[in-house]
């Protein structure tokens, strides 16, 4: 079975190759011809060394041409290094702002640094006649999924998944794409397609083993723990290697066996794990089971293995601070502010710790810089409703706008209900106060923050009978000795919440 259409195409637009046919010729100027043409000849042949001095000899000549730094950004994408891709793609756009190649490859580096927001607009600055192309389509709806546009995502993937023409690495896409808007049955089917299909058009050793890990996953949060591990015990075991180990241990911790889980661990640390979710996945574990320092010897391993991983680094400043070392922890943070000043959420999680630390008016800002930036989660909202309580406690109105907009992202949370009725009481809105506590109460039963909100307004209502039962039910609670409520935006439970493969 040959390569589909669309699996081509994906290579040619998207992927790190360099194509004599895109090699730009300058009929005005021979010699830069002559030099951009034996650089793409010798690229081709891998000699990238050789290649570079005809490249830097043709930017002397043309040093303000985009297709020139175009293509010696293809140049250094193709020797492997994408830090000097980016920059001479990103000085191709500033030159020439719709520029297709550039564009397109700056939106799949982004894409693979799960930065949907900014692989986005790089895909969307490309021309009309590009943008039909399958592979765009395909590289448009990841990002689309993972900025959270999965409305708009949803129909495009719909078709894409229903074509039945389409190659095993299209279908690991697309896969990922379902994954990270949660439509874990159809990242199933597209997975399983993946692996269905012709090894021998597949990277055994690199797609085909993403795509059985991805199904693994996307069965845990479909069908629960034992699917998943049935999925993982079909890896051929020349092919478990540090990120399977690593998998493996979060599936067997979630179904009670923590001892095999621990020897997973150890194996996949032991192996060198590549992949950051699952990096964030087992330091996720060893934080559960209270293991700071080996959770963060894990991301340091992690960072080093990994070292533009940004997400990675963010999960250092979390741990750093549950060991108290704030000092460490602010360093790494500024590090992250400074190597991606608009991302939101190194913001968002300094806001959070801010808050933590009761540093209210200084957390308010921060969070409300993330939000500039683009932050459009749950915990934003709910740590700048909670900043502006403490830091400004007669501003009920921009308080309640806050906890509004995280209700409007989130109504699984018991303790955003619950400050919203705190912030109903301060109003003297007693009924709408009855409410949210009603609402935090049937989501967490035994949350003791609901039960006590419940008795103050049911007593300023003059429901007596109502306030006395709950002050019952808070004194059965502290009898039978109930562990404290764990607020579920604590900033390691944001951090290393299990995410999709993305």
């Amino acid at each position: 079975m040959g390569k589909s259409v669309w699996s081509a195409r994906l290579s040619l637009k998207i992927l790190p190759v360099i194509l004599l046919a895109g090699v730009v010729l300058f009929a005005q100027n021979t010699d830069l011809r002559a030099l951009m043409v034996k650089g793409a000849e010798l690229d081709s042949q891998k000699r990238y060394s050789e290649a570079e001095t005809y490249y830097q000899r043709a930017l002397q000549i043309a040093p303000d041409s985009a297709p020139v730094l175009n293509n010696i950004g293809n140049h250094y994408l193709a020797s492997g290094d994408k830090a000097k891709a980016r920059k001479f793609y990103l000085k191709a756009v500033a030159i020439d702002p719709h520029h297709a190649n550039a564009n397109l490859q700056l939106a799949q580096m982004s894409v693979e640094e799960k930065d949907g927001k900014q692989g986005l607009m790089y895909v969307r600055r490309v021309s009309d006649s590009e943008k039909d192309d399958p592979a765009v389509i395909l590289l448009k709806v990841r990002a689309l999924a993972l900025s959270g546009q999965c409305a708009e995502a949803g129909p495009t993937l719909g078709k894409l998944a229903g074509q039945t023409n389409t190659g095993p690495g299209v279908n690991l896409s697309i896969g990922m794409a379902f994954a990270q808007c949660k439509l874990y049955a159809q990242a199933v089917t597209s997975f399983s397609r993946a692996l269905d299909a012709d090894p021998t058009n597949f990277d055994i050793k690199h797609n085909l083993g993403l795509a059985r890990l991805d199904l693994a996953i996307a069965r845990f949060r479909q069908q629960g723990g034992q699917a998943a591990l049935l999925t993982l015990d079909q890896t051929p075991v020349g092919d478990r290697n540090g990120d399977y180990y690593l998998l493996r241990a979060q599936v067997l911790d979630s179904l009670g066996k923590t001892q095999e889980a621990v020897d997973a661990l150890n194996r996949g640390m032991r192996a060198a794990p590549t992949r950051s979710d699952l990096y964030l996945q087992a330091s996720g574990f060893l934080l559960k089971h209270n293991l700071l320092h080996e959770a963060l010897n894990l991301l340091e391993q992690a960072s080093r293995v990994l070292p533009d991983d940004r997400e990675l680094l963010l999960a250092q400043v979390v741990t750093l601070e549950l060991l108290r070392r704030e000092d460490d922890a602010q360093n790494v943070l500024n590090t992250i502010q400074a190597r991606w000043p608009k991302w939101d959420r190194a913001y968002q999680l300094k806001g959070i710790l801010l808050e933590i630390q009761l540093k209210s008016s200084e957390a308010t800002q921060a969070l409300e810089t993330a939000i500039s930036l683009g932050a459009n989660t749950p915990e934003v909202y709910y740590y700048k409703a909670l900043a502006i309580t403490h830091a400004a406690p007669d501003d009920l109105d921009g308080a309640q706008k806050a906890i509004d907009h995280a209700l409007a992202l989130t109504s699984t949370d018991p303790y955003a209900f619950v400050l919203a009725g705190k912030i109903a009481l301060a109003k003297k809105e007693y009924a709408k106060a009855v409410q949210y506590f009603l609402d935090a109460k049937r989501l967490q039963p035994t949350l003791v923050p609901a039960h006590y909100g419940l008795r103050d307004a049911y007593r300023e209502l003059g429901e007596e009978q109502k306030s006395a039962a709950e002050m019952e039910e808070i004194k059965r609670l502290a009898r039978e000795n109930q562990s404290a409520d764990q607020n579920p935006f604590a900033a390691e439970g944001w951090m290393f919440a299990v995410r999709p493969p993305g």
